[in-house]
């Protein structure tokens, strides 16, 4: 890896890791990349019965896209089960001993129909929950993605997508809001 821990276009990848998926994405416009970042967020819970803490598996990581369009926006998306207000970045977990650049082709893929064209790790995010003693710990790996051009459609009915919303950074700022006033059993989505 290069010093700040991305890949070059020459150095080998993961058997799982679509060729050209690291290559770096040019940036929106309006948006400045200033290099990987790496967040530590510590949450504590009162209980074992906060719904953050029953909604984190003991140990899990997450790739979460936020794929731009040719405007500047990024895409965002809403599910049958959210409130009707709440659109978010698609994401998902990976599956074990799957690579998260691999989990970004796939799930872009199931979410959008989408396919990649490049990718470029933004951030990640490693969230810690505690409980008296006990620990849980998430990792949400961001990624910057530019796909092939055409119209997002859901591959996978059981995510139950049911409408998506390109996004500047003001709506961006609504759609992060709107998360962090949910209440329960949803709150945990906002932390």
């Amino acid at each position: 890896p290069s010093p700040r821990g991305r890949r070059s276009r020459e150095e080998p990848r993961g058997r799982d890791a679509p060729a050209g998926i690291l290559a770096p994405v040019p940036a929106p416009p309006g948006i400045t990349l200033s290099g990987l970042r790496e967040i530590t967020r510590r949450i504590r819970v009162p209980s074992r019965g906060d719904p953050l803490w029953g909604h984190l598996p003991p140990r899990g990581a997450e790739a979460a896209l936020a794929i731009h369009g040719a405007d500047g926006t990024v895409l965002l998306q809403r599910k049958r089960h959210y409130p009707s207000e709440i659109y978010r970045l698609p994401s998902g977990r990976l599956r074990p001993g799957e690579t998260a650049p691999a989990a970004v082709e796939r799930e872009t893929w199931e979410e959008t129909g989408l396919i990649v064209r490049r990718a470029l790790l933004l951030a990640t995010i490693h969230v810690i929950v505690s409980c008296g003693a006990d620990t849980r710990s998430f990792d949400t790996h961001l990624f910057l993605v530019e796909t092939e051009p055409g119209t997002p459609v859901p591959r996978d009915a059981s995510e139950g997508i049911c409408d998506y919303r390109p996004a500047g950074a003001p709506d961006l700022r609504r759609a992060w809001w709107a998360l962090r006033r949910l209440v329960p059993p949803l709150e945990c989505w906002g932390r």
